[in-house]
């Protein structure tokens, strides 16, 4: 049944007119508790939430493999392509697609649009699934392209490629390089092809020619033991660090693992691998590159390396072209593949877009951006595509045109990246949490390097930060292995939040956690398990039933209640109501509502929505300011209390409505909920004290 919302004055805000209206208090009355919270007072019930991350999964809309061909294009048709590239980069887009404007028979024009980064382009995606303009076509990582596919908006390609009018012949399809062509084929997309070419590149080790002389060194390091005693021979000999590492470093640990016979997750992508001794050796080895002035942080490495301040940069080969402009005739430099370890086949990183097709719910445009993405994966584009960038061509015979033959002898470097790195570049697993997989990496490897952590507490941090087929698993620190068995059977009514579970089921994820506690949070949100699969609605009550469980349900962090746009509001409401019928025969004991900046992101800082200058006025109205909770509940024997801020517009990410203990039980955080209410917003809110126990 449509909802409609209204305002206090009557006024609709969402929903479909003329059928049922609900004010706010209404909503809160259509959650069955009359509050959102993530504890229910008076109920000792405990509530770790914290941000949704990203699930991986299969089924979507799907795409019919019959019809395509009776498909006509006589209209002219614009479709929009959505891209992180800028610079020479997107100059080689804007390129193309002039090119397939002007030519294509189709009368087809693309608008291509850029976006910023990865992180950028795939929070403005998440926007469109919820309040609508999604692309035709869009850049996208295998990560990516898994958590698409849980709002099943993105369509397989498989169909059009068939297809006789506008699909590619088995001589195309074989002239695509293998390891490209695997890439929209990873098994966790179930044997579909779900996306399709843009660009390639490689993780590869540049390296300054004069500075290797001047040590006395013939060639760059092959195995990473000599690239360590090669760093030493040139700190004494040229006075230089060896090596430049960027603010990331996760990838370069990831790179060390593989050279070693170790891919950071298993290929079921349930578990990783960061328990294995070869990542605490690698972490060992990086601590002691940087300890012996070996090795140094920068912001920005290529500026180290073309700037002639380090002998080596290990980054990726689209930036090959960069590099020529900004070295020009400083130095000789050379590219080669990075060092590895006792790997039986070299390997290095795979990286590089690829391009997905959303489903518009319109044949002809649907078909338009696959006629553009068959058109940019094609020989003649992927050879424009190399020439002007580091990128290597997707497809065999784009090496052998004119073009990129004369690129190549002109710029050795590029020829040298092809044959020594291209050639041993693999994908590894990849993840629909695959973001927060690297943060977490990258963030454990700037600890060792710092000193803040050991080699082996990294790693074994890694590994609990990953779910296994033996721990709840959370991408946000919370690894509920580490609390003793008798702490949870004391506490038998922790709600746990069952976030970011990558290729894993919500239920198996619940049914893990109800062999200790007796209350589980469930996230509902997309990319984690909206839209749910068939019957886990059914599986989680039966679950509920068996175990006398209690549920919480977290509804969706990605909805917009707070946008300027009165559709993206509409909308939010309108989501927050389809999810509260859908979980309604859970009977939860608890709604989990964050109301979120504008942007829509769950990640802001609570500064960030503080009420701004204009808006102090309303704050400032009995009832509708954060108020502080001025105590908590009692601190242990022998403890006292200090005050900390108060966080503003939404919880932390462990929201807790008693006291925890730490690890020496000697400290606590104590949470204690003050309702408040903002006039402006649609909803109830929730402001958080903290007070620290200690002693």
């Amino acid at each position: 049944m449509g909802i409609e919302f209204r305002d206090e004055r009557g006024d609709v805000i969402g929903g479909a007119a003329g059928e049922r209206s609900i004010t706010r208090r209404g909503f809160l009355r259509l959650t069955g508790a009359g509050t959102l919270a993530v504890g229910l007072a008076g109920t000792g019930l405990l509530a770790a939430c914290g941000t949704a991350g990203n699930g991986a999964g299969g089924g979507n809309g799907g795409n019919a493999e019959s019809g395509i061909d009776a498909i006509t294009l006589d209209q002219p048709i614009e479709i929009t392509f959505w891209h992180i590239q800028a610079t020479l980069y997107g100059e080689a887009i804007k390129e193309i697609v002039a090119k397939f404007n002007a030519e294509n028979p189709y009368k087809i024009t693309v608008k291509e649009i850029f976006q910023g980064d990865y992180g950028a382009l795939n929070q403005k995606i998440r926007a469109a699934l919820q309040g609508g303009g999604l692309p035709e076509v869009s850049m996208a990582y295998e990560s990516d392209t898994l958590e698409y596919m849980k709002a099943q908006v993105v369509l397989p390609l498989d169909g059009y490629i068939a297809s006789k009018k506008y699909g590619l012949t088995e001589a195309q399809i074989a002239d695509v390089a293998k390891g490209v062509l695997e890439r929209q084929r990873i098994p966790a997309y179930e044997g579909k092809t779900m996306s399709w070419i843009h660009g390639n590149s490689s993780q590869g080790m540049y390296y300054n020619r004069d500075i290797l002389k001047q040590a006395g060194l013939t060639a760059p390091a092959k195995t990473w033991d000599e690239f360590v005693a090669q760093a030493r021979q040139i700190k004494v000999s040229a006075k230089l660090p060896a090596l430049p590492v960027g603010t990331g470093p996760g990838g370069l640990l990831h790179n060390m693992m593989r050279s070693n016979s170790v891919d950071p997750l298993a290929e079921d992508g349930k578990s990783s691998n960061y328990n294995a001794p070869e990542v605490a050796a690698a972490l060992e080895l990086l601590k002691r590159l940087f300890d012996e002035g070996l090795a140094y942080t920068a912001e920005n490495t290529e500026q180290e390396f073309t700037n002639g301040r380090a002998a080596f940069e290990i980054g990726t080969t689209a930036r090959t072209s960069s590099k020529i402009d900004l070295i020009k005739d400083k130095f000789p430099w050379g590219i080669t593949l990075t060092p590895q370890g006792k790997a039986v086949q070299p390997i290095t990183a795979l990286y590089g877009g690829n391009q997905v097709l959303f489903d518009k719910k319109d044949p002809q445009r649907n078909l338009a951006g696959w006629l553009f993405m068959r058109y940019f994966g094609g020989s003649e584009a992927q050879a424009i595509y190399a020439a002007r960038t580091g990128y290597f061509p997707g497809t065999l015979s784009a090496k052998n045109t004119e073009l990129l033959q004369e690129n190549y002898q002109k710029y050795p470097q590029k020829q040298q990246a092809f044959d020594e790195v291209f050639t041993a570049a693999r994908i590894y697993q990849p993840s629909a949490a695959g973001n927060s997989i690297d943060k977490l990496v990258s963030d454990k490897t700037t600890e060792v390097i710092l000193g803040r952590t050991s080699p082996a507490e990294a790693a074994a941090a890694m590994k609990r930060g990953r779910p296994d087929a033996q721990g709840a698993g959370l991408m946000t620190g919370i690894d509920l292995r580490d609390r003793p068995a008798a702490a949870a059977r004391a506490a038998p009514t922790l709600a746990a939040c069952t976030i970011a579970q990558p290729d894993r089921d919500l239920a198996e994820a619940a049914a893990t956690l109800a062999g200790e506690f007796g209350a589980i949070e469930l996230t509902f949100d997309h990319g984690v398990s909206l839209p749910p699969r068939p019957g886990l609605l059914g599986d989680l009550a039966a679950l509920r039933a068996a175990r006398g469980l209690r549920y919480s349900v977290h509804l969706p962090l990605t909805i917009q209640l707070a946008s300027p746009n009165p559709a993206l509001r509409r909308a939010s409401l309108d989501t927050l109501a389809e999810v509260v019928a859908l979980c309604a025969p859970l009977e939860p004991a608890a709604w989990v509502l964050h109301v979120t900046p504008s942007s829509g992101s769950s990640g802001a800082s609570p500064a960030a929505s503080a009420p701004s200058p204009s808006s102090a006025a309303t704050w400032r109205q009995p009832g509708s300011r954060w108020r502080n909770c001025s105590r908590g509940p009692a601190c242990p024997a022998g403890g006292s209390r200090s005050r900390t801020s108060t966080t503003r517009s939404r919880s932390s990410t462990n929201c807790w409505n008693g006291t925890t203990s730490g690890s020496a039980s000697t400290s606590g955080t104590c949470w204690r909920a003050a309702a408040t209410r903002r006039h402006s917003s649609a909803v109830t809110r929730r402001g958080w004290s903290t007070s620290t126990c200690t002693t």
